[in-house]
């Protein structure tokens, strides 16, 4: 492996300590001696143990590692615990890390150090008794992350087995001490001394059987057992051990090799089978002891039943939990998905009123902006008619016909061009586009394009100011008239308005795979740049937009026309603000 540290070499380290905690009594002592051992191992700067207090169930701290770190251990720990990282490690049975560069805690000393917490369950044979707390750099450079946790986890388990040991071998040593004292102020015979010592393990809350260790038959038995087993002393003295106990070890390998044993003693679960067959969980002991030179063994044991139906119920509530927090996060997903059906309902009659709006407000300012302009057109026709009418008033005798004539066809010819303007002010100011009907009939559309380019060249003072060609000999179809003339009108006007004198302005008339098709060419108007975008922009999106210039509000009626016709307008450019433009309109075959 390419880390600095070989992985190895510590095991062997970890071999030898774990020979020499092995002869350690002092529980603060192997606290200590293991704390230490980790400060040693690669990477670690901090080691703390906290103990679980089987009264509060709280976990309490007992030690760390460099002792000045205490208050920061602590601290470290309630956050972990706080924010649930120490119930997933309990959880899990196995160690849980975490990124401190991730979590919301600040200590002191400050540093720029990749840096990480391992928590990890001390776990004896049967519970869990305590938290060991590590603090490493992350440095993969030297030994790899998961090397170090694997090391961790092995002292964990041992530190675990170490440390309940102890605080067995503490109940014993107590009891063995009592035993020896007695032993020795009354050792003036064997049977003086197996009196005294009925007396007191019979004293004692803790089952004892005193137990041959080549037999394998109890030689002595106290009051609690007979209490725990229902039989009384003289049933149990000389019955084999394995016919009281239910176990899968055997005892008698554990007399015949005392490796087995953590300084002489043993300390597993087991069960007491009593004479109603019923099986009563215990915490058992095994010691080697020499009475007078008599390898005897000491079998204690204590009943854990209280503690194991509060384990149960324990298990049985957080099950309890688990099924009423699923049931509660789903009946949450339910009101969350009919909040979310809720607003996307909200969001669509939203989007919809919107819609509306926007139409509505467009169509207000077509209104606004056309009656602004046709207010502003009138004058001039009008001018020219009261100038025709004049004439002919004042100069009427001295006019020949033909001149009376042609003013007369002047001021028809400008009544045509008002009434166009007043036939659009009927379709912004007084009827609503969106609900305007469709009403094709069949229509002579070359007769209604060559009557309209007549008017509009007579106006204008040119016959060839408007020239209209076509490939027809006659183009009677299925149109709406109305909606033609409208199209027509307003797009010649405002290209003549706004283009030069001298040019002429070609349309082309056609049908072609039943579409009627209408081609304005090479047009060229004097606008500004910002509204020849906005002429572009409103032929090619079909939207029309606030504060439209003059100029541009006849074009807007061209594309409402075309859209209500449900035809399609294009616009071709061909250098600097010249265009040409595309009207095609389908053509219906009904007839109303």
């Amino acid at each position: 492996m390419s880390s600095a540290f070989h992985i190895e070499d510590i095991i062997k380290d970890i071999g030898n300590f774990l020979k020499q905690s092995t002869l350690k009594l002092d529980l603060y002592k192997s606290i200590n001696d293991e704390l230490e051992f980790c400060l040693r191992l690669p990477t670690v700067n901090l080691a703390s143990i906290f103990l679980l207090n089987e009264d509060t169930f709280e976990f309490e701290h007992r030690l760390t590692l460099p002792k000045d770190f205490k208050n920061l251990s602590i601290e470290l720990f309630n956050f972990l615990l706080e924010n649930g990282f120490v119930g997933e490690a309990l959880e899990k049975g196995s160690n849980n890390t975490i990124e401190l560069g991730e979590s919301s805690i600040s200590y002191t000393p400050k540093t720029d150090k990749d840096e990480y917490l391992a928590v990890l369950p001390l776990i004896s044979s049967t519970k869990v008794i305590g938290l060991l707390l590590v603090k490493m750099i992350n440095q993969p450079e030297q030994i790899k992350k998961e090397d170090i946790i694997t090391i961790l986890e092995m002292l964990s388990r041992f530190c675990a087995l170490v440390i309940e040991n102890m605080l067995f071998q503490n109940i014993l040593d107590k009891t063995k001490d009592f035993i020896e004292q007695d032993s020795a102020l009354k050792s003036i015979d064997i049977k003086r001394n197996l009196i005294e010592l009925e007396s007191i393990i019979n004293s004692l809350e803790v089952g004892i059987f005193i137990v041959d260790p080549e037999t394998d038959e109890i030689k002595i038995s106290n009051f609690y057992s007979t209490k725990l087993t229902g039989l009384k002393q003289s049933e149990l003295n000389g019955k084999k051990v394995t016919e009281v106990f239910r176990t899968d070890q055997s005892l008698k390998e554990f007399s015949d090799n005392n490796d087995l044993f953590i300084s002489g003693t043993k300390n597993f679960e087991s069960a007491i089978i009593n004479s109603s067959g019923k099986l009563i969980p215990v915490i058992r002991s095994v010691a080697i002891t020499n009475i007078r030179s008599k390898k005897l063994r000491i079998d204690s044991f204590v009943d854990i039943s209280f503690r194991k139906d509060k384990d149960n119920l324990l298990k049985k509530e957080i099950k309890d939990l688990e099924d009423k927090y699923k049931e509660r996060t789903e009946d949450l997903l339910i009101v969350v998905s009919k909040l979310k059906q809720e607003i996307k309902e909200k969001e669509k009659v939203q989007k919809e009123i919107q819609t509306m709006l926007d139409r509505e407000k467009e169509l207000n300012m077509m209104k606004t902006n056309f009656i602004t302009m046709v207010s502003h057109e009138f004058r001039s026709p009008l001018t020219k008619i009261k100038s025709a009418a004049q004439m002919i008033e004042k100069f009427g005798e001295k006019l020949s016909n033909q001149e009376k004539n042609e003013y007369i066809r002047r001021i028809i010819s400008i009544v045509d061009q008002m009434s166009g303007l007043l036939e659009n002010v009927s379709l912004i100011g007084g009827t609503d586009l969106y609900d305007l009907v469709f009403e094709p009939k069949e229509t002579d559309v070359l007769l209604l394009l060559r009557q309209l380019v007549s008017n509009l060249n007579i106006n204008f003072g040119r016959p060839d100011k408007i020239i209209l060609t076509t490939d027809c000999k006659h183009l009677k179809i299925n149109v709406d008239e109305r909606l033609i003339r409208i199209l027509c009108f307003n797009a010649l006007t405002n290209i003549i308005k706004n283009s030069n004198e001298e040019d002429h302005i070609n349309i082309f008339v056609s049908e072609s795979d039943g579409e009627m098709v209408l081609i304005i060419n090479e047009i060229k108007l004097n606008l500004s740049n910002n509204e020849y975008e906005i002429l572009k922009n409103l032929i090619t999106e079909g939207r029309v937009i606030e504060d439209l210039p003059s100029n541009c509000i006849n074009w807007s009626v061209v594309v409402k026309s075309v859209q209500l016709h449900h035809g399609k307008i294009t616009l071709f450019e061909k250098g600097t603000k010249g265009f040409s433009i595309v009207i095609n309109l389908p053509i219906t075959n009904q007839k109303k």
